[in-house]
Formats: C-alpha cells, structure tokens, sequence
C-alpha cells in the first residue's frame, strides 16, 4: 500500500539528494498523475502545496532542506527506525530512506522475530499532500525492534527522538546569543514589519519600538531576509525564531495546549522553528493537521487557523514551549 507521496520518497531515495528545482519538477509530475482530468490548480496553491509538502517530510524526519547556500539542496535522511514518546507497547515509526518495497520487506523480517508484531500503514492528514504515509510497527517488547533493525540494517535509538531534540534543542534566549549584532543603516530594499496584533507582515512601520522584525524584499534576486532588531542594533534571523523573539518580549503566547487530549495547537502565522516542528511530529508520526480558525475558537490573535500536533506528552509541550520563552495557554480543543 502506498500513495503518491510514498513515490516522492521514493525518488528522492533513490537519488538521494536534489535541488529545489528538481523537488519541484517531481512534485509537479505526481501531482498532475494525481490530478483528475480538466481539475485546474493554481501556481500559488501548487507553490503552497509543494512548501507543505517538504515541510511535511522533514518534520517526519524524511530529509532535511538546506535553502542558506546556493543552489538549494533536499536530502534524504538514512533509514531508521523511531520510537515514539507513548506509554504501553513499544511502537516506532519508519523514517528515512525508503524503496517501493520497504514494507514488503519489514514485513517479512517482523514476522521472523515475532507473529505478535504489527505493522499499520496510514494516511498522513493533510489533505493533498504529497507526505508519505506513516509506518507504525508495535512489538512486545524493545529487544524485538531492536532485533528487526538489525537484521534490516537501519538504525534504532531506544530513547524516543522526540525528547532528544526537545532537550537538546537550542532554546530561543540561547540562539539570539549566537547571532552576529550589528549596528547600521536600514538596508534599501522594500519593507514589511511583522505584526503580533495579526501574525503577519503589515506596511506599517514600527520605527518606534525597541524590538521589531522586519522583512526585506530583493526583487532581482527574488530573496526575502529577516533582521531582528533590538535597541538599535540588528541580526539576521531565520524568520521562525524570529517571530517568537517578539512574542517573547512582548510577553505574549501563542501556543495552546489541551492536556486532556494532549494536543498541541500551533498558529500557522507563527510556525515553530524546524526542530520543535519535528519533535511534536515524531511524537505520534503525523505532521501538522490544519483547522481552519473559523472552526477552532481559542484565545489568540490567529485568525487563518490552526496546525494540531497529536499525542504530545505534558512534559515535552511544556519543554519546547520554555525553549522558546512561551507559556502554554490550557484550552479544550473538542476536533476530531
């Protein structure tokens, strides 16, 4: 059983790393084999779909994008089993490298340690995406996934992922230590201040304050750069931590977590910085699920919606959002 998305993997693996332009192009190949007949997309939901997408494998631990050098590259991340951060039968995921015929494979070596092993194959839940499908396998006990890994040969950490990155993940105070401050002139380029009031990017300057983001827009090299800038002084920031810089010192949160179904809620105006973004991911296996904010009425000033990120432990929300100097607000998320 596998989808489109599982093919995308596929090739990727098989060539084991490509340029952004050649990500697209197989995106847009799959995606038209997809397509019903006479079905009209435009490029800017085509562009959305393709961003989510690659966004979508690297917080599943797939491949890792690297956008800061020229050209662009997308690698596939090696195969490894990992084990998710949940009470009961150990259960890991598959991530990685992965061939049309892993499944087949993974299952003929589970079934040579143990009959009682399960392998469940799902959709991920974001909708026309091309996200591979999750891979979960539940054994009995760890030596048996610790046998199966090495007959197949990937790799296995007993310690669920999620709670290595979330402890050993840069918190925000310690990545803006690690920026180059400088002190100088605007740069002469077009100008978009970021907006806690909405979560997005306004015309409106905010020359006044002694903290504000700022977007810079180079039209002849279609690139977009983001400086932090504090007291007068300025840093290049990737524009994730950027953001929950100025809640931070605002002293606002945006994170919201229901501890009954221990769901995390992130505004999708302010998505995470990579490596939380695939620490709550790698708790269940499932990237993101989008919930437009017309149907999630919580206390925030996101209005377009919602990513859900399912089955995160008390311990590791509350970890990555003191990372990033949050505090999670509690509130009933009641969405299937």
């Amino acid at each position: 059983m596998h989808n489109t998305g599982d093919s995308l993997l596929y090739v990727l693996s098989a060539k084991g790393e490509m340029s952004w332009a050649d990500f697209k192009k197989c995106f847009d190949y799959l995606v038209g084999m997809q397509r019903e007949p006479n079905e009209a997309e435009s490029e800017y939901y085509r562009k959305h779909r393709r961003r989510g997408t690659l966004l979508g494998m690297e917080a599943l631990g797939h491949c890792d994008a690297q956008f800061e050098a020229s050209p662009s590259k997308i690698s596939v991340a090696p195969a490894g089993f990992v084990r998710l951060p949940q009470s009961g039968l150990p259960q890991i995921v598959l991530a990685g490298n992965r061939s049309p015929s892993a499944i087949e494979i993974l299952d003929t070596y589970c079934k040579k340690v143990s009959r009682q092993i399960r392998i469940l194959v799902s959709e991920q839940p974001v909708a026309r995406s091309l996200i591979p499908n999750r891979v979960l396998i539940t054994a009995e006990s760890v030596d048996q996934i610790s046998e199966i890994s090495r007959l197949i040969g990937v790799a296995f950490d007993e310690c669920p992922a999620a709670w290595s990155i979330s402890t050993f993940c840069a918190s925000l105070d310690q990545y803006l230590a690690s920026r180059n401050w400088s002190s100088g002139t605007e740069p002469n380029l077009k100008r978009r201040d970021f907006d806690l009031g909405s979560l997005g990017f306004l015309d409106y300057r905010r020359d006044k304050e002694q903290w504000r983001l700022s977007g810079y827009t180079d039209r002849i090299r279609s690139t977009q750069l983001y400086f932090l800038w504090k007291d007068g002084s300025y840093a290049h920031v990737d524009l994730d931590w950027g953001r929950y810089a100025i809640a931070q010192e605002a002293g606002v949160s945006l994170l919201i977590y229901d501890e009954r179904r221990f769901i995390v809620a992130v505004p999708a105006g302010a998505p995470l910085p990579k490596l939380f973004t695939r620490s709550l991911a790698l708790c269940s296996g499932y990237t993101g699920h989008f919930v437009p904010g017309t149907l999630l009425s919580v206390p925030s000033p996101e209005t377009r919606g919602f990513h859900l990120f399912k089955d995160i432990p008390p311990q590791i929300a509350e970890m990555v959002a003191v990372k990033l100097g949050q505090t999670l607000l509690p509130y009933s998320i009641d969405i299937d």
